[in-house]
């Protein structure tokens, strides 16, 4: 039995470390305006800059549903890891 990290889109790690550790990475959702992206899925860094900097107003950000969380935690512990996750605080969001 290991420990699998569970992240989400807001640590900004790279694909690397990602793959390096086996980390999990849960992608928090970033919208422009009328339009939506999954952060780091459908949305590169790249991108996510190119669209700010042409945006009119800031995007916005929807954490990751509970019903997410559980899905994840639930695939890695009948895996037979356990979980420490590290996520955004809500006064950070």
């Amino acid at each position: 039995m290991g420990i699998r990290i569970v992240v989400d889109s807001t640590s900004d790690l790279t694909d690397e470390i990602i793959e390096k550790y086996n980390i999990k990475m849960v992608p928090l959702t970033v919208n422009f305006e009328n339009e939506s992206f999954l952060d780091k899925v459908e949305l590169s860094t790249k991108e996510f800059f190119d669209k700010l900097e042409a945006a009119e107003k800031l995007p916005t950000t929807t954490l990751v549903s509970p019903g997410t969380f559980v899905e994840v935690f639930s695939e890695i512990l009948l895996e037979g890891d356990q979980v420490l996750g590290l996520f955004i605080a809500s006064e950070l969001s």
